[in-house]
């Protein structure tokens, strides 16, 4: 990584000296499920159920009925680490020599605080779509380092297909303005009862298709629920589906996948090396080449407990 500044003219005179940072989206899901800290490789997650056998109360005896059955889960999570350098002597030539210190010899990052937070917020962005589409065997680029939450539910396929012929006569074969209504109301449909009752489950879906239930929900005449809530402090949409528990979350990290959710927050979970280290970031002065370095390692992983209990159309 270094400063590319082919794009900038030598520097003769100009104004403006300050930067906009480009705008990105910060990451949704991971301020939304359960978080385990301090994994630093494989970890379980713990389960526990039983069953409830009633008996004839009427007469004398006791036979014994149910278990309480312990399983577990693994998290896997990848080792993360980012590293760039910078050059402040690029800059000398360009406009942005404005921002440099007096001297021959730069020891801070020009425009520190600007860098950093859009470094910081990238790496949110991406961590963000990571958590979802990763693939420890499978992917490339980013997403080879640990499963996400489509690999970890999809795996052995033990999750609830709501995208069957039965209650509703035709499976979906697309995602589309016109059939949004009806993926939500499969989801709810297939969602077990003990689950949709609860307060924290949620239907995820990307952006893409939260906007296209939108535009079908408005252009139907329809005005119930919280159709377009902006969360602004995790940047998600949201919307209230009328008769259930469910709110629907738009999360740019599903965005152009075929893809829907329906799971309960408390059966997710991110394990991660210490919370929020993907925001501590180090940079130093190296004397070696007077460069500046940035790094940052940090460790992330996901999974769920209950594959069974999260419905899905995968299309």
């Amino acid at each position: 990584m270094a400063f590319n500044v082919a794009a900038l003219a030598n520097y003769v005179a100009e104004n403006r000296t300050d930067l906009l940072a480009r705008a990105v989206v910060l990451g949704s899901t991971v301020g939304l499920v359960q978080k385990i800290p301090n994994v630093k490789g494989p970890t379980t997650v713990n389960k526990i159920g039983t069953n409830i056998y009633f008996q004839d109360g009427s007469s004398c005896g006791n036979t014994v009925s149910g278990d309480v059955v312990f399983t577990q889960r693994t998290l896997t999570p990848g080792k993360l680490r980012l590293v760039q350098e910078f050059c402040p002597k690029d800059l000398e030539r360009t406009y942005l020599s404005l921002s440099l210190t007096p001297g021959s010899t730069y020891t801070t990052l020009p425009y520190e605080e600007v860098i950093m937070d859009m470094i910081i917020k990238e790496m949110q962005a991406e961590l963000e779509r990571m958590i979802w589409r990763s693939n420890d065997s499978t992917g490339t680029g980013n997403y080879q380092f640990f499963d996400g939450f489509i690999e970890n539910i999809g795996d052995g396929s033990n999750y609830i297909d709501a995208n069957v012929a039965g209650a509703f006569p035709t499976p979906l074969t697309a995602f589309t303005q016109s059939t949004m209504i009806e993926a939500i109301q499969r989801l709810d449909y297939y969602t077990p009862e003990a689950i949709s009752e609860k307060p924290d489950t949620k239907i995820f879906m990307g952006t893409d298709k939260f906007k296209l239930l939108n535009a079908n929900l408005l252009n139907g005449g329809t005005t119930f629920g919280q159709l377009a809530q902006k969360d602004m402090a995790s940047a998600t949409l949201r919307m209230s589906w009328p008769g259930t528990n469910m709110e629907i979350i738009g999360v740019p990290g599903r965005t152009g996948q075929n893809k829907i959710y329906s799971a309960s927050l408390s059966n997710m979970f991110i394990g991660v090396d210490v919370e929020d280290e993907e925001s501590a970031l180090k940079v130093w002065y190296s004397d070696d080449d007077d460069k500046i370095r940035l790094r940052s390692t940090f460790t992330i992983g996901t999974q769920v407990a209950y594959q069974e209990e999260i419905a899905a159309i995968i299309i």
